[in-house]
This record gives C-alpha cells, structure tokens and sequence, in this order.
C-alpha cells in the first residue's frame, strides 16, 4: 500500500518518521489522518507549497515525506512537521518524540518496546537476532522502502539509547 503512495516522490525525497509510545484507536487515527491529510496540503516552505505527504501508518507511525526535487524544503518547513506532532502529542496524549523505542515486527504483529530492552532480549535469546525491525532513522524514500530489515543487518545493532538519540538529531 505505501509503495504505490509513494510512486509519485523521488528516491532522494526527504523522510521523517515518528514512531508513537502506543497505538491510536481508530477514532483518534481517523482524526489524525484528517490532520495530516490537511496538514499535508497547507505545507509550505518559504510561501511556496511543499510537493510533500504526511500520514498515518499501522497507527503507530507518523511518516513525514517532503520531495525537494519538485519543491523546496526549508528549516520552517520541517519545524511545521514539529508543531504538527507536538499539537497530535498533546491532543492525545501520546509520546511520539522517545527515540528510544524501537518497533519490530514478531509473529507478523507490530511491537514496541525499548532499544535497551531490545537488545538485552536478544542477548537473552528471547527474540531472535533476526527479528525484522523498523528503521525509523531513515532519510529518503529509499531507504524507507527498505525500512523493515533484520536486525542482526540493522544500524541497531551494538548502538546504545543515546546514540540513537543522537543518530536522530542528524
């Protein structure tokens, strides 16, 4: 399904992702992507219109997609895809700024659980080192489309929750 979204963006186009500390229910993932839906055609950069897209996917994360070959894209632009996460935060009370948490995907089912925890899982032989993880610090398309990889092949791997605190703020 977000293949075909995402026929339209280049490779290079800019990504941002933000994984929620929960699932939406689906009254408040309908309301969010009504918000990201309109959010997405009042984005602008410098007064001109972002060639850009924002949703919601498997209502956990918010994708940011901003394609700079058809349009700028500028630090105010990205700080409008801040203020929008910030508003669904605070509406909903929800964390989606904890770069800590990391999803994977186990027995076919989306989970979230922390880096740290992740790790030490793995270590403990409780979850396979080839357990398919989600690469929430990709940049561009991609990458994104290639975001679901094990995580013995992950950038994950022997990183410590600040460091990948650290790989976000890149």
């Amino acid at each position: 399904m977000m293949e075909n979204l995402l026929e339209t963006f280049s490779d290079e186009c800019k990504v941002w992702i933000y994984l929620a500390n929960r699932d939406f229910i689906e009254s408040e993932a309908n309301s969010i992507n009504h918000m990201l839906h309109d959010f997405s055609t009042i984005w602008t950069s410098h007064g001109h219109q972002v060639y850009g897209k924002a949703l919601l996917f498997e209502n956990r994360f918010i994708i940011f997609l901003a394609d700079e070959s058809k349009s700028g894209v500028s630090g105010c632009s990205i700080d409008k895809t801040v203020a929008i996460v910030r508003e669904i935060t605070t509406t909903y009370k929800v964390n989606l700024m904890d770069r800590s948490l990391v999803a994977i995907r186990r027995n076919d089912k989306l989970e979230v659980l922390s880096l740290a925890s992740l790790q030490e899982q793995i270590k403990q032989n409780i979850i396979a080192a080839n357990v398919r993880i989600y690469n929430t610090l990709v940049q561009n398309k991609a990458e994104l489309l290639k975001w679901l990889t094990p995580y013995n092949e992950s950038k994950f791997v022997n990183v410590t929750p600040i460091e990948t605190i650290q790989f976000s703020l890149l």
